[in-house]
């Protein structure tokens, strides 16, 4: 999942722009009847967003709003009223929208509330803004400036990224994958490749990856991560830095490097490329998983 450019979303108008996401995510068994008369639940204190996120167990997903331009107002007025939007958001997370600034009637525990999320996250003065936070660890997943793409974009991922709607699809956002895996139970497989460059990430992909065997066990048991190092397409700045700090972290000294995280994030085996293809790799990969 390549959510790299996640920060160039947005904008467009109405219906026909909610088509691509719904056909998309329709594919995904999962549908939504445009005729229906729905209303989104939405929090508008930080506060009792957070209980609701602690009480159901979900994500927060936070619209942040500073000035709204006509065209921001507009594609929010669209969003929050599409009945697939609606739908997932509330099966599947808890929806906090924050304006900037704090309305005066706002409490003296709302500001002080707001003032440290502000404080923590490093929240930038922007017309609108979409973050996906990990409400069990507090961990920002992705932050969404938008642009003028489709929105489409945008529910795309988000509804890839959430535990319960995960079907095995490679994704680049480690702390997603952390947050899918201490909720389902999945061990995650951290592929370090050279996407581009790299004649043995090659054939690892080639011979296991994209294979019908590995791909059915990967959609029951696994959270796929891939962190690329390509050389021909440089990746943006910031995702080469991530990327580059994931390779610290786990010791990463040649690729193809694959790691494997028991549900709790803890490292239980590293491996490479493996000759034999898929019945050789995933004897291995279930190896490390047992123990």
């Amino acid at each position: 999942m390549h959510l790299k450019q996640l920060f160039q979303i947005f904008i467009l108008t109405v219906f026909i722009q909610f088509c691509p996401a719904q056909n998309a995510l329709n594919n995904n068994d999962t549908t939504a009847d445009a005729n229906d008369t729905k209303t989104i639940k939405l929090f508008t204190s930080l506060l009792e967003g957070k209980k609701n996120a602690a009480k159901t167990d979900t994500p927060q997903l936070l619209i942040l709003t500073n000035g709204l331009q006509s065209v921001h107002e507009q594609y929010l007025k669209n969003l929050l009223s599409n009945p697939f939007f609606i739908d997932f958001t509330q099966k599947s997370l808890t929806a906090i929208k924050l304006e900037f600034p704090l309305k005066s009637n706002s409490t003296e525990q709302e500001f002080k509330e707001v003032t440290e999320f502000v404080k923590k996250y490093k929240i930038k003065k922007r017309p609108l803004q979409f973050m996906l936070i990990n409400s069990k660890t507090g961990e920002e997943v992705f932050r969404v400036n938008p642009t003028s793409d489709d929105p489409a974009v945008l529910l795309k991922k988000v509804y890839q990224l959430l535990p319960d709607k995960y079907k095995g699809q490679w994704i680049d956002n480690f702390k997603a994958a952390e947050m899918i895996a201490e909720k389902t139970g999945r061990h995650i497989l951290i592929n370090f490749t050279g996407s581009d460059w790299c004649i043995w990430c090659k054939r690892l992909k080639q011979e296991v990856f994209e294979r019908g065997g590995f791909r059915k066990y990967a959609r029951k048991k696994l959270v796929l991560v891939e962190i690329d190092f390509p050389r021909k397409k440089p990746l943006h700045k910031k995702a080469a830095a991530e990327n580059n700090a994931l390779a610290k972290k786990f010791d990463i000294r040649g690729y193809p490097s694959v790691i494997i995280l028991n549900p709790d994030g803890q490292l239980v085996g590293r491996t490479g490329y493996v000759r034999g293809g898929v019945k050789e790799f995933l004897a291995g990969v279930k190896q490390m998983m047992e123990n």
